[in-house]
Formats: structure tokens, C-alpha cells, sequence
């Protein structure tokens, strides 16, 4: 039985680069996605009742050991170092997609534009900031981002794709693109939404897959997660890709919520603050007691502004 360690800091490893303390506070989705029997190494206690609720959304054998002589990385493979560094890298991505506006030269910024300023190495917001062209030009290297303009986003998007086979899932991020959660039956959501963000999803969907095939004959691979969103203008809505992943995601739970909750407009919402209470439009807690995250499904979060 192959035992793993649930490794968050994938993206640390990866680049060479200092993780921070608690990286591994999420190690418990580990028991809400985990598709087969298997070992965790983890010296962390999880309780009766986390693990009863986790088996009631994923009914997969785990057993916990403390000590192991080998072991497997579960987010992220760190296989092949140089390989899995180009694919995961955003700088990479936009060069293969060969995307107009990503600022190279300092002599491009516009210093009364805003700019979305990304660490091109790691996620879910960290190290993301938004500059405005003055303030850029003054205080940063350009060097060590990956800059484009800031785009007012309405809603997230990202793509599985395994082989010819595609899973969507829309999702929400704050501005600087930290992960807040994914609605669990996103299809039906797509169907409720404005005509012209149908459309866009379309595309979404249509880009993606020419992006994977690009990956998967390159690197030798067979599935990719790629990111991206719709954005507004004051002529209407645009899509921009935006990166891919080679690993396991936030969404990988959804696969699972799918078949226990049959509210078709369910959210999983994510936050790293601890709240051990249910809110009223709460309808089950996933994190274990005592988490500085909190885990939750909530009832359908409101779109009604693109429907």
C-alpha cells in the first residue's frame, strides 16, 4: 500500500524557495479527495468526528502512520524537477500562448494604468500585487514578476483536462487571485449565467484544449489543470487565460461533493480564518476543529449580477 505525504509546499521545493510556517495546514483535504486506499504520513491527530464527516464525502481507506521508510509526494510529484518547473511556470505558459499583454520592458508600463504584478513561481495570490504604472517603475524589478494590466474580474474559471476529457469548474478568487472557493455542480451554474459568459466559457473551453495538446506532446503528459477568467470593460466582457497547473488542485474536492450534495448551486468556500460554527446559508463544516482554515459547502452564492 503506498503511503504519502501531503506536500504544500510543492511550489517552494520546486523554485529552490523558503516555505512558510503552517504550509501544511490544509493536509486534511488530503481525506476529502484521496481516490484509493492508502498510508498518510502526517504526526498531526485528526478526530473521530473530522474523519467520519471526510468519510461521508469520500469513503476511501486511510490509515495514518508516523513513520514510513517510503514515501510518496501528493500534491505535487517532484519528479522531474526541470520538467515540472516549465510547466508549472507562468512566465512559460504566457510564452507558449504568446500573450500580448505581459510587460517585459519598463519603457511599456503607462504609470496611470494599474497592474497586476504575480510572482511567476507560486499560488493562490501569494506574492501578488496590484501597482499602479508610477509606483511600479519606481519600486520594483520587473524582472522578477510576471506583469500584465489589471483586469476587473467577474468570475473565475478553470479546466481539468485529462486526455480528450474535460472537467469545468467556476470559481471565485479575491483580486490578487487568492483561492475563496468553487461551486460544486458548475455546469448547472454556467447554465444560469448571461449569454455573452456562456459564450466565453465556450471559448474557454475551446483555448484550453489547444493549450493542453501544446502540453501534453511537449512534456509527455496526460492531464492539466489551466486557469483563467472573464473580466469587464466598459464595452462588455473578455476572456484571459492565465496559468496552468501541473498538480493536484483546490477542485479536486468538488469530484466528490458532486455525489453528496444535491444542492445544484452549492458552494465550497475556503477561508483562513477558524470558525468551528456553522452560518445560517452553511450547510456542512469539512475542516477539522481547531484548523486555521475553515473548509465549508455553503448554499449558492449569489451570481445574479451575470445572470
Amino acid at each position: 500500500m503506498i503511503t504519502y505525504k501531503v506536500n504544500f509546499d510543492y511550489e517552494y521545493k520546486l523554485y529552490d524557495l523558503n516555505s512558510p510556517k503552517n504550509i501544511n495546514d490544509l493536509e486534511y483535504i488530503f481525506f476529502l479527495i484521496q481516490e484509493s486506499p492508502c498510508r498518510l504520513l502526517t504526526s498531526k491527530k485528526y478526530s473521530e468526528e473530522f474523519l467520519n464527516i471526510a468519510k461521508s464525502v469520500n469513503n476511501t481507506e486511510i490509515e495514518i502512520v508516523e513513520k514510513s521508510d517510503n514515501v510518496q509526494n501528493w500534491w505535487g510529484k517532484l519528479q522531474n524537477i526541470k520538467i515540472e518547473r516549465e510547466i508549472n511556470s507562468k512566465i512559460n505558459f504566457h510564452k507558449i500562448l504568446k500573450s500580448e499583454d505581459v510587460i517585459t520592458d519598463v519603457t511599456d508600463i503607462n504609470q496611470d494604468q494599474k497592474y497586476f504584478v504575480q510572482s511567476p513561481y507560486l499560488f493562490s495570490g501569494i506574492g501578488n500585487k496590484i501597482l499602479n504604472g508610477n509606483e511600479l517603475k519606481k519600486n520594483e524589478d520587473i524582472s522578477q514578476y510576471l506583469i500584465r494590466p489589471y483586469y476587473k474580474k467577474v468570475i473565475d474559471l478553470g479546466i481539468k483536462w485529462t486526455g480528450p476529457v474535460h472537467d469545468l469548474f467556476i470559481s471565485v478568487s479575491d483580486e490578487k487571485g487568492a483561492y475563496k472557493g468553487t461551486y460544486i455542480n458548475s455546469d448547472q451554474v454556467e447554465e444560469k449565467l448571461k449569454y455573452r459568459i456562456k459564450e466565453l466559457i465556450l471559448k474557454f473551453k475551446e483555448e484550453s484544449q489547444k493549450v493542453f495538446k501544446i502540453y501534453a506532446e511537449k512534456y509527455q503528459i496526460s492531464s492539466l489543470q489551466i486557469d483563467g477568467f472573464i473580466a469587464q470593460k466598459e464595452d462588455g466582457y473578455f476572456l484571459v487565460l492565465s496559468e496552468c497547473n501541473y498538480r493536484r488542485t483546490m477542485t479536486d474536492i468538488i469530484k466528490n461533493l458532486r455525489k453528496t450534495c444535491s444542492d445544484p448551486y452549492a458552494f465550497v468556500s475556503l477561508s483562513f480564518k477558524n470558525s468551528d460554527k456553522l452560518d445560517n446559508n452553511s450547510i456542512i463544516n469539512l475542516s477539522p476543529k481547531n484548523s486555521k482554515s475553515t473548509l465549508k459547502v455553503i448554499e449558492r452564492l449569489n451570481i445574479k449580477d451575470l445572470e
